[in-house]
């Protein structure tokens, strides 16, 4: 008789595990997730339009960066974006301070042809037109801010201000506000970019970056949730890994005066995608799996799931016999961790709220007669 019970035990189980994720759709390769051709978002990439009414100093072409911006404007709205972002410089700085307020006019009413949102980072060089009036231009209540596109789950965008303390500096309240933000962000399983005008790495950035890194460097790097970290500042561009963090300069549109300078990021679940115009190159950052997947996604990628006797003598109407070195196998083996979590989910969609472990009182000895019953069958 005790095996028609495990067999019927067996057949529950495997009833539960579809019942649970029904609503999931089980991949053709299970080890892999599913290959999305759509990205979860869209944004466009600027850094460095350092425009000015002014002759060219060097390789910066500050006049003829205002038609470059025209140019990839135009671009950008030929595409699906969800929002387009500027990573600072966006003016250089003219003689007096009247004048390089009419530089920021001609070049906010260029990116006023954007049919996508638009976000700013505060530059070095954007500081020449005062702060307060380069607040108020650029619609800017606090010059770091972070926000989740529309219609967007699992991301997190964060943008800083790496002048509020000096050039180049973070002060302590900005870093306590990122510190506190992005544990938030790793509360609820978001992938967060950031980003900032100034490059935090020398392999991303060989002459100018932040003056004071290793704060900002040490606060990212712990938090678990960083992905990428864009910058623009130094004109040449560039790219390096600290660990699961891609960091990635754009190069200045000021100093591109033939082949332009801008990129569309797409945004998949493991991937961000750069598609570089002219002078940025194209590159794909791979993104590491979260260690801790969402169920919908879980169900995707588990390839067995254990269920105890325990939680299923009670489907069958028979009391809680100590069976907890029984388990029902619906598939391969899955790490102990693995186990407790789903079985965690199980008893919560189900509405049992269990204690833990260790404040469960003691299982009674004796048996009650529907036990008894029940094992008498």
């Amino acid at each position: 008789m005790r095996q028609r019970h495990f067999a019927c035990a067996a057949f529950i189980a495997i009833a539960t595990l579809f019942g649970a994720f029904a609503t999931a759709k089980e991949p053709r390769t299970p080890n892999r997730p599913p290959v999305l051709r759509s990205p979860a978002f869209s944004f466009g990439l600027i850094a460095d339009v350092q425009y000015a009414d002014k002759p060219d100093h060097a390789a910066r072409r500050y006049a003829t960066s205002l038609g470059r911006l025209n140019q990839c404007v135009a671009e950008l709205n030929k595409h699906r974006l969800d929002f387009t972002i500027q990573l600072g410089d966006v003016i250089d700085g003219n003689d007096g301070v009247d004048k390089t307020r009419q530089d920021l006019d001609r070049v906010m009413s260029e990116f006023a042809r954007l049919d996508t949102r638009l976000y700013h980072v505060v530059g070095n060089h954007c500081l020449n037109a005062g702060r307060k009036a380069l607040h108020k231009k650029l619609g800017l209540a606090q010059p770091y801010y972070d926000f989740v596109p529309r219609g967007v789950t699992g991301w997190r965008m964060v943008v800083l201000d790496g002048n509020d303390a000096g050039y180049g500096v973070l002060g302590k309240q900005q870093l306590q506000w990122l510190q506190a933000t992005l544990a938030r962000a790793a509360r609820r399983h978001e992938k967060v970019i950031l980003f900032n005008h100034f490059p935090l790495l020398k392999e991303a950035a060989s002459e100018h970056r932040m003056m004071k890194p290793k704060p900002l460097q040490s606060v990212i790097n712990q938090s678990g949730c960083v992905v990428a970290y864009f910058a623009g500042h130094e004109h040449a561009g560039g790219y390096a890994k600290d660990g699961a963090i891609h960091h990635v300069t754009v190069q200045g549109m000021v100093e591109a005066p033939k082949r332009n300078a801008y990129a569309i990021v797409d945004v998949f679940p493991t991937r961000i995608e750069v598609h570089g115009f002219g002078k940025v190159p194209s590159r794909t950052l791979r993104l590491r799996r979260t260690t801790q997947p969402s169920m919908p996604d879980a169900a995707l990628r588990l390839n067995a799931l254990f269920i105890t006797v325990d939680d299923l003598r009670p489907r069958l109407g028979c009391g809680g016999e100590r069976a907890s070195n029984r388990r029902v196998l619906t598939g391969l083996s899955l790490p102990e961790s693995a186990f407790y979590f789903w079985r965690r989910q199980l008893k919560q969609r189900d509405g049992e709220q269990p204690p833990p472990q260790a404040n469960r009182p003691a299982e009674p000895q004796r048996k009650n007669e529907e036990e008894e019953a029940c094992n008498r069958r």
